[in-house]
């Protein structure tokens, strides 16, 4: 490769024709009269001109069993072929249809525990053979659990004997047959509840996006719940320029991201395996780019780990939490007072709450646990509890006692009583409430006869009483939203006696138990045919179908689209829908669809979950053009020249090129205005060079001095391009009175300072031009030599401030730095009579940045470190 123009501020060359992305480095040294400068280190990177690339569409997709998915590829150019295979696991292989196409689609196995199955897809430009390949998962979420039926109390209520004195010894044997009803029963369905813990699959989802500078460093993390704790993680990079990797098998990853030259997309994906061996994969993103994010003020937040709500059932101690951290402290931040208490287990710490006796049937509380993990950092866990009362369960029937009547007293004068009667009972909500009364005695004729009411509360629920005029009533009970009390009237006469009483049931609320878990977006191209499938969710009230759920669809916002079932049958019952994405021209915004899936119980309690799907314009024929600059970040106010260097990539070439350059000047209060005004300067060309305004003169009155730079491409088709503006400090004014300053040496001669100039130490003053005292500092092998002199404040501010200062050898200079291999040199400005005196002048003395006077600014020491 021949390099051209190698003496001037502008070198070119011919890219070469390289097979894959190639990094060439080059070395720019400057030459004054003070000798050869700090060297500058510039990167190119060159692409292959018919370079193939490919995304495989989001890397984690959540579908149920039996559901119709949709795989979306999309390669870097037009005429790309695709071959599609799945990957892992061996068995169940799954039928791809469409498998040489970019959009493929499969029928989800049935996997009783869950799993993920992945696939990759090879995209093949036929002209040139090359390929480039990028993987996808799918996981297929385990069949919801069929939940344990409820037993319905007992519609016969439990008998009691007569409380009553007798009035002489009993002197027969002859029990009392106490009338048993005969009428039949109505036997209520069942309704199917959680159980007491409801299984929760593992689950991990990918976390968005994270955009940042190349050489900073961030940190990424997935969500996951579910499985058994304790967990286990594994960080791997899968594509993009190679990244430095900590804590690859912690919870959070640290990544130090690679410096780049254009915008970069890292890839990295969490592996989590629990405590059953069960493994789940999810991937997190990182978008590198060239302009430096500014960091956020303030501390760097802790952060803080939202779990799953855990349910403790009240006087049962329940693990809630197995930790690994150390030095764990629980802290209880809402809800009932629960007794907390800590244990180890093996590496780590399990948490266990017991929950006290509830006066309702649920109540929530949570927990804040604290704990360090292995690198000695604070996390913080957010433990949610959902605390149960369980419904109490009636003893074994057993037969009721024999009454014997006291002799001599005539049957005519029992009484009539209730022997039993079922009240203060608990019953799920869309279900069928039983009603039951038992009486004994009377006087009057041997059939009873009976009248249940209900006693409709203001706001309350209509309720509809069956068999009202029976001993055993029953109810459909109401969908509720939190638990309510029914209350309801039962009358018993014989026809001479008259009895009455209230019966209160308690309709218990199942809607917090229903939970569905988040969806990851989904990527798309324009015209793909995409699958939505909504999630199985967990708790609730269920069905007794196999369904177990019913579920809805409907679109929130984005181009309208037709949504399709994917499935015969009745719609409720549809959880898998498909549609087509909409066209979009080449190179188009990309349009974003969001979609709602509200998934509902028997007991009509609903829970809704978000959907959202980016569909992505074809790629370009000709990408668009892009204009970059690096303008000097500093120049001088006696400076009259800027020359200024433009590049230019994509487009169709030749490009145009034109600047404008815009002066912003702040002058001081009182001050004149500048006449004349100042003008936009603009130029053309790659490479101009433009006349700055000559503002020495008025150097005393102005604040402050900036130039405003900003590049306009126009490629051969008319596609235009902006870069800017950026911004270029003026350092304006630069007289100031000559300190007085130890002046000995020649840098240009190497003549160093003697030992006899260091010890004397005999100052002089250094002219108003050049107010500034410099000492640099030049190792060589194992001398170390020292120089002393005046300078002005253009040299000051771009040797030492823009120089040295950011240099651990040169501030302060260590003299153990003379056994350091390799040679350097060190520029350390400093103001103020003798502040040069000294190897390393004071703190107090050294130069900072422009003040608001154009000065150099004294006192601010280089480094944010001690």
């Amino acid at each position: 490769m021949t390099l051209a123009n190698t003496d001037t501020p502008a070198l070119s060359f011919t890219a070469p024709q390289v097979t894959v992305n190639t990094l060439l480095s080059f070395e720019l040294r400057v030459t004054d009269d003070n000798g050869i400068g700090r060297p500058a280190k510039v990167a190119v990177t060159v692409v292959p001109a018919a370079n193939v690339s490919v995304k495989a569409g989001h890397v984690s997709r959540l579908v149920q069993a039996g559901h119709r998915v949709s795989l979306h590829a999309s390669g870097s150019a037009q005429g790309l072929t695709y071959a599609w295979r799945q990957v892992s696991p061996a068995f169940p292989a799954v039928t791809l249809t469409g498998a040489d196409t970019a959009n493929p689609s499969f029928t989800a196995p049935l996997l009783l525990a869950g799993g993920v199955l992945r696939f990759d897809v090879t995209a093949t430009d036929p002209a040139t053979g090359r390929n480039a390949t990028a993987r996808t998962a799918v996981q297929v979420q385990a069949p919801a659990p069929t939940l344990t039926p409820v037993s319905v109390p007992g519609q016969t209520p439990s008998q009691v004997p007569l409380a009553g004195a007798l009035l002489q010894p009993i002197q027969i044997a002859v029990p009392l047959q106490v009338p048993q009803p005969t009428l039949a029963v109505p036997a209520p369905s069942q309704v199917l509840v959680p159980n007491k813990v409801p299984p929760r699959a593992l689950m991990l989802l990918s976390a968005p996006m994270v955009v940042a500078s190349g050489g900073t460093s961030v940190q990424l993390g997935v969500a996951a719940s579910g499985g058994l704790e304790p967990y286990r993680w594994a960080w791997t990079q899968t594509s993009g320029p190679a990244a430095v990797l900590t804590d690859a098998s912690q919870e959070v990853l640290t990544v130090q991201v690679p410096t780049v030259t254009s915008t970069q997309a890292l890839t990295f994906e969490a592996t989590l395996t629990d405590a059953n061996g069960s493994q789940r994969s999810a991937v997190a993103e990182v978008q590198a780019t060239l302009a430096p994010q500014t960091a956020p003020a303030g501390p760097t937040p802790t952060p803080i780990t939202p779990l799953a709500p855990r349910l403790v059932v009240v006087n049962e101690p329940t693990a809630v939490l197995n930790t690994t951290l150390t030095n764990v402290t629980v802290v209880q931040t809402a809800g009932p007072q629960v007794q907390v208490t800590q244990q180890a287990s093996g590496a780590g710490t399990v948490v266990l709450v017991t929950a006290p006796l509830l006066k309702n049937h649920a109540a929530h509380a949570s927990l804040k646990v604290t704990g360090n993990n292995a690198k000695g950092e604070t996390l913080h866990y957010i433990v949610p509890l959902e605390v149960l009362r369980p419904q109490s369960t009636p003893g074994a029937q057993t037969a009721p006692p024999q009454v014997l009547p006291p002799q001599g007293i005539p049957k005519q004068d029992d009484p009539l009583i209730f022997a039993a009667g079922a009240t203060d009972r608990h019953v799920a909500e869309a279900s069928t409430g039983a009603l039951g009364v038992v009486v004994q005695g009377g006087k009057g004729s041997a059939t009873y006869r009976y009248e249940w009411t209900y006693l409709k509360a203001t706001g309350g629920p209509d309720i509809t009483i069956n068999r009202a005029n029976t001993s055993r009533a029953s109810f459909s009970t109401p969908n509720v939203d939190v638990p309510t009390v029914l209350r309801f009237h039962i009358k018993v006469t014989d026809g001479a006696q008259t009895i009455e009483r209230d019966v209160n049931i308690t309709v218990d609320d199942y809607a917090a138990s229903l939970v569905v878990g988040a969806l990851a977006p989904l990527a798309v191209d324009a015209g793909n045919n995409v699958s939505l499938s909504a999630p199985s969710p967990t708790g609730g009230v269920q069905f007794p179908n196999s369904d177990h759920y019913h579920y809805s669809i409907r679109q929130v916002s984005g181009t309208a689209v037709t949504v399709t079932a994917a499935g015969s049958g009745a719609a409720e019952r549809q959880s898998n829908w498909t549609f087509t994405a909409p066209a979009l021209a080449p190179g188009a915004p990309d349009a974003v669809l969001q979609f709602e899936f509200t998934v509902v119980d028997r007991a009509d309690n609903a829970a809704a979950v978000t959907q959202q799907v980016t569909v992505k314009a074809p790629v370009p024929l000709v990408p668009p053009p892009v204009a970059s600059f690096n303008p000097p970040a500093v120049v001088s106010i006696t400076a009259r020249s800027l020359a200024l260097q433009a590049g230019a990539t994509g487009g169709q070439a030749p490009y145009q090129y034109a600047w404008t350059v815009q002066p912003q000047v702040t002058l001081a209060a009182g001050a004149a205005p500048l006449s004349p005004a100042l003008a936009d300067l603009t130029a053309t060309g790659v490479n101009p060079t433009l006349v700055l305004p000559d503002l020495v003169a008025r150097s005393s009155d102005i604040l402050t001095y900036k130039l405003a730079v900003t590049l306009r491409v126009t490629d051969a088709a008319g596609a235009v391009a902006t870069s800017g503006p950026q911004l270029i400090d003026i350092l304006f004014n630069l007289s100031r009175r000559g300190t007085e300053t130890l002046q000995c040496g020649d840098l240009a001669t190497q003549q160093a300072c003697t030992d006899l100039d260091l010890v004397l130490a005999m100052t002089s003053p250094c002219p108003d031009t050049q107010p500034y005292a410099m000492n640099e500092i030049v190792k060589v092998g194992v001398d170390v030599l020292e120089f002393r002199r005046c300078v002005d404040a253009t040299e000051a501010y771009n040797l030492w401030y823009l120089g040295s200062r950011e240099n651990p050898l040169c501030r302060p200079f260590d003299p153990a730095s003379r056994n350091l291999p390799g040679d350097f040199t060190c520029h350390l400005a400093c103001y103020g009579d003798g502040c040069n005196i000294d190897t390393n002048p004071p703190k107090n003395t050294l130069l900072g940045p422009p003040d608001s006077h154009g000065f150099p600014s004294i006192g601010v020491p280089a480094l944010s470190g001690p």
